[in-house]
Order: structure tokens, then sequence, then C-alpha cells
């Protein structure tokens, strides 16, 4: 009767230390993929500010072009179709999920760029005549926010590399594919 009464309590015992182990290793999964998760998240957090402080910056730079009459239209009709782009895109979390969202991010992004870079190179000496200390202050800043993103994008294409091998490599693979972890796409190489 002992060893009856022992084979159910041990085998009870069994079933329970394999449930605690799975769960134990699950929730283990769990967190580290969490962790990964947050990482790419805060990675991506320091990308938009950049982009945001980008974004101001042109602003700054289009008042300023506006003051100055020899400046034709079409230069600053541009500017300002940049900014408008860029501003609707760069809030989009989608961008990490979707390589399309993450090519038109890039897009807007580089005519941004090439929008200031135009106007600046066109029309440096007006602005520069019209806001001389302002002028000053958005060229140092403009080559500060240029260090920042590609800064930004360097730690997210690393936090996201990091994030999508751990969500498609043995142990985590079976949490992440139970719990809704799908792979991220990589910053875009020329949102500078």
């Amino acid at each position: 009767m002992k060893k009856l009464a022992l084979g159910c309590s041990l085998s009870t015992l069994l079933i329970v230390l394999g449930v605690l182990t799975a769960a134990l290793w699950g929730g283990s999964c769990y967190v580290t993929l969490t962790g990964e998760e947050v990482r790419v998240e805060s990675a991506w957090t320091r990308l938009e500010n950049a982009c945001l402080h980008r974004i101001d910056l042109a602003g700054e730079l289009l008042a300023i072009g506006r003051q100055v009459s020899a400046i034709p239209r079409d230069d600053l009709d541009r500017l300002a179709d940049a900014l408008d782009r860029s501003s609707e895109l760069v809030a989009s979390p989608e961008v990490l999920a979707r390589p399309e969202a993450a090519e038109t991010f890039e897009d807007a992004q580089d005519q941004l760029v090439s929008a200031v870079g135009a106007l600046l190179e066109g029309h440096g000496a007006q602005l520069d005549q019209r806001a001389p200390e302002a002028m000053r202050r958005l060229r140092a800043q403009y080559a500060q926010v240029d260090e920042r993103v590609a800064e930004a994008e360097g730690q997210l294409d690393q936090a996201v590399e990091q994030y999508n091998r751990a969500v498609t490599g043995f142990p985590h693979r079976a949490v992440a594919t139970l719990l809704g972890f799908d792979n991220r796409v990589f910053a875009p190489p020329h949102a500078r």
C-alpha cells in the first residue's frame, strides 16, 4: 500500500515539477522578449525625437525663408511640403513593423533633408543676411541633429537585430509565436 501511495506521490510530484519548469522557462523567455521589445521601442523613440527636432529646425528655417522676398515661392513650398509629409510620418509605430512604412518614412526624411539643403545652398547668403544669429544657431543645430539621427539609427538597427534574433532563436521562438512577438524592420539607412 505504501508503494502505491508513494508511486502516486512521485508521479504527481514529477508532473508538478514539469509544469513549474515549463512555466519558469516560458516566463523567462517572455521577460527576455519583453526586454528586447522595450529596447527597440526606446531606440525608436530616440530616432523619432531626433527627427522631430529636425522638423522643428526646418520649420524655423521656413519661417526665416518666408521673410526673404527674394526666395522663390517654389523653394519655400518644397520645404513646406516636405515638412508636412515628415510631420505626418514620424510618429507612426508602424515603421517598426512594416518594411513599406519604413521606406515611406525614409523617403519623407530624405525629402526634408533635400529641401533644407536646397534652400540653404541656393539662398543661404540671403537667409544669413536676414537673420544672421538665428541662421548661425540653426546651422549648428542641424549638424548636431544629423549626428543624433545617425547615432539613433545605429542604435535602432542594433536593437532590432538583437530583438529579431531573440524572436526567431531557440528557445524563445515558441513563446514569441504563442504571444505574438513579430520581427521588426531595421531603421531606414538614409533617414539622415
